[in-house]
């Protein structure tokens, strides 16, 4: 007989540790299985914890990993975006805190600690292959062994995984990719994050623990391999053309692999079905500049918890509406925001990646 378990979480990111944890603290009764497909070793994507996610963490009660993950105070963002001048917004004046810059491996690595410690089932290297009904329940074959869930929890981020299995489809609105190399020996002077617009897209930089600079240039994929990205040349001659971020940059070194990743605004057709749902970007995916990656996370992780604990006290219905409700409007507010904020960059007109993000969206679906 395959072990058997109240809820299985699949994807051991922000959002599945924050559904598994939160699941343990608010409803201990319910045993608990996260599968995680790989070890940590390997970069994960988002370096900047923003001020709002500090009450989460104390929600979660784990915001004394931030000292054992060796974050770095954020204090600040700058953004040259409507004009070349840097509009500074100072973490000083929050009523909430400052933020955080990450080893975003270690603080994922700490928050499935975290997960264990709590009571958690916690498999790594483990991928989910496939999966299908029986009765009351889910079978779940992975990598490792076939387990049984009455509950499954969908937190494969961009990929949706299981929910893909269960027939949903992805929204794609864009085909925004992140080209990411790790600088040594950049400017420590320079402790804010920076935003720089550019022609064909936006460069984003922050420093991070270990005595490290992440750069990042985002723009659309066709666009990008027209340029002839990722190739280490091009990134260079197009960091040059950038003024706060270059000189953020100072005599550092760049590092020769470039990290390519996708980063578009994604939805999911449908978050929820018979006995699961999807959270974190599994459910909806933004554009970074949104800077909402770990806190909506760990938010949509903690509403999960609550709709998963509903479905198997009786509530499906009910729990499920209500959490996809949520997330709609949390997508809807996204849109409103993310038209605003491109509208005000009003240069390069002739650009096809703004005039892409002034126009009328596009959306394509994918299986």
């Amino acid at each position: 007989m395959p072990e058997s378990f109240d809820v299985t979480v699949i994807g051991g990111g922000p959002a599945g540790c924050a559904t598994a944890l939160s699941l343990r603290l608010s409803f201990p009764e319910f045993s608990v299985l996260l599968l995680e497909a790989g070890d940590y070793s390997a970069h994960r994507a988002g370096e900047i914890l923003p001020p709002a996610a500090n009450s989460l963490l104390r929600h979660l009660d784990v915001n004394s990993l931030l000292e054992a993950a060796h974050a770095v105070p954020s204090r600040s963002v700058a953004a040259a975006w409507g004009g070349p001048r840097l509009e500074e917004n100072h973490y000083l004046f929050s009523a909430i805190g400052g933020g955080w810059h990450l080893n975003r491996n270690l603080f994922d690595e700490l928050l499935a600690r975290q997960c264990e410690s709590r009571g958690v089932r916690l498999l790594r290297k483990t991928a989910i292959k496939g999966a299908h009904r029986e009765g009351r329940k889910f079978a779940l074959q992975t990598t490792a062994a076939t387990f049984s869930a009455r509950f499954v929890v969908d937190a494969t981020g961009r990929a949706a995984t299981f929910a893909r299995m269960q027939g949903a489809r992805i929204e794609f609105h864009d085909r925004l990719t992140s080209y990411t190399r790790f600088v040594t020996g950049s400017n420590v002077n320079v402790t804010e994050t920076l935003i720089e617009a550019a022609p064909q897209g936006w460069w984003y930089t922050a420093p991070v623990p270990g005595g490290l600079r992440v750069v990042s240039y985002m723009t659309d994929a066709d666009i990008g391999r027209d340029a002839g990205l990722p190739s280490a040349h091009v990134w260079m001659k197009l960091l040059n053309q950038t003024e706060h971020v270059r000189a953020a940059m100072g005599n550092g070194m760049a590092a020769r692999n470039c990290m390519v990743r996708a980063a578009a605004t994604t939805q999911l057709d449908r978050v929820h079905g018979d006995g699961w749902l999807a959270t974190g970007d599994a459910s909806a995916a933004y554009d970074p500049l949104a800077a909402q990656g770990i806190t909506k996370a760990m938010r949509n992780g903690i509403l999960a918890s609550y709709a998963a604990a509903d479905a198997l006290l009786g509530r499906e219905d009910e729990a499920a509406n209500r959490y996809a409700a949520i997330l709609d409007q949390q997508y809807a507010a996204y849109q409103r925001a993310h038209r605003n904020h491109f509208a005000q960059q009003r240069r390069w007109s002739d650009s096809l990646f703004w005039q892409r993000r002034q126009a009328a969206p596009l959306v394509e679906s994918a299986a």
